[in-house]
């Protein structure tokens, strides 16, 4: 009896201490605020990436935090998504499991053990990402949530092992102060791992965002452009023409320009890429002011551009 209620005097402590380290996170950072600044810093790692495949730095581009924060909606419900449902079938699993364990104290000889082999094989993959000798195609940060989910795994050994078994984990005991420390640390870890996850998912859909306009900038938003004098605006596929000019008459615009497609509006600038754009460092991305003596008209392609793309010469990238 006394050690069923030492046992369940450990399972309060613990849980006690995490719901106040909790309590104390909360109120230096609102969850609100924490949110918003991941899906901000979430959408700011996925544009760096995408436009600087084009040649162009953030700092040009002048986004705000609002369009960061617009710009990473459609990437983050897929991981929100993913972790809400992990939620979901993670609690009743532990519910079960505990209560199993409850009842059947030879498994729980095992199953702990076993946990925390399971989370120390998955940090061993993590950290063979991060020295090189491991290598993992995915899209997904394979390192950064391996080494996530081997601390977690291994945490949650501990915490059942102060469920299910009648000794310490420390003999010695472990002093108020080293346990908190303890904790404070496990989740900065969790909380590292999750924004480096984050980050790196973010970079892996920039990249792939950038690798399909590259290989086709055809599918953009098509753009024509209305100027009152020359402008200096060249690429391949990209075409000037004269507008005709009545005799007496002073029109506002003289030269139209065709084959350009819509980047980003971005800063009071858009920038636009050549129709047949190709990153071979010839083709480059045009920025014009957003000026009201020019007229931009905007189209939605909707076939193949006519005349088609000539292929590159040989040797040369696509």
């Amino acid at each position: 009896m006394a050690d069923a209620e030492n046992t369940a005097g450990t399972a309060d402590d613990s849980v006690s201490d995490f719901a106040h380290l909790w309590q104390v996170l909360a109120r230096v950072v609102a969850p609100t605020t924490l949110v918003t600044a991941l899906m901000v810093y979430f959408g700011w790692a996925r544009a760096s990436v995408t436009y600087r495949v084009f040649g162009l730095d953030q700092s040009v581009l002048g986004l705000s935090l609002q369009d960061y924060l617009f710009r990473s909606i459609d990437a983050t419900i897929e991981p929100l998504a993913g972790l809400l449902l992990a939620v979901m079938i993670a609690i009743p699993a532990h519910l079960l499991l505990t209560r199993l364990l409850s009842r059947f104290r030879k498994v729980a000889r095992w199953a702990v053990p076993a946990v925390a082999a399971a989370g120390l094989a998955v940090c061993l993959t993590g950290l063979a990402g991060i020295t090189g000798l491991g290598r993992y195609r995915s899209e997904w940060p394979i390192v950064p949530m391996s080494l996530g989910l081997g601390v977690m795994l291994i945490g949650y050994a501990a915490h059942l092992h102060s469920l299910t078994s009648d000794r310490r984990l420390w003999p010695g005991g472990e002093s108020p102060p080293l346990r908190t420390a303890r904790r404070v640390a496990f989740m900065g870890l969790l909380i590292l791992t999750a924004l480096w996850s984050a980050a790196v998912y973010a970079q892996n859909r920039g990249v792939d965002v950038a690798r399909d306009l590259v290989a086709d900038a055809r599918r953009l938003p098509g753009v024509v452009v209305y100027a009152p004098e020359r402008l200096p605006i060249e690429g391949p596929g990209v075409g000037e023409s004269a507008l005709p000019v009545p005799p007496g008459d002073r029109p506002r615009h003289r030269y139209r320009y065709d084959g350009l497609r819509l980047l980003i509006h971005a800063g009071q600038q858009y920038f636009l890429l050549p129709v047949c754009w190709r990153g071979d460092g010839r083709s480059r991305v045009i920025g014009l002011p957003d000026d009201k003596s020019l007229r931009l008209e905007f189209f939605r392609v909707t076939g193949p551009p006519r005349p088609a793309c000539p292929l590159p010469p040989p040797g040369e990238p696509g």
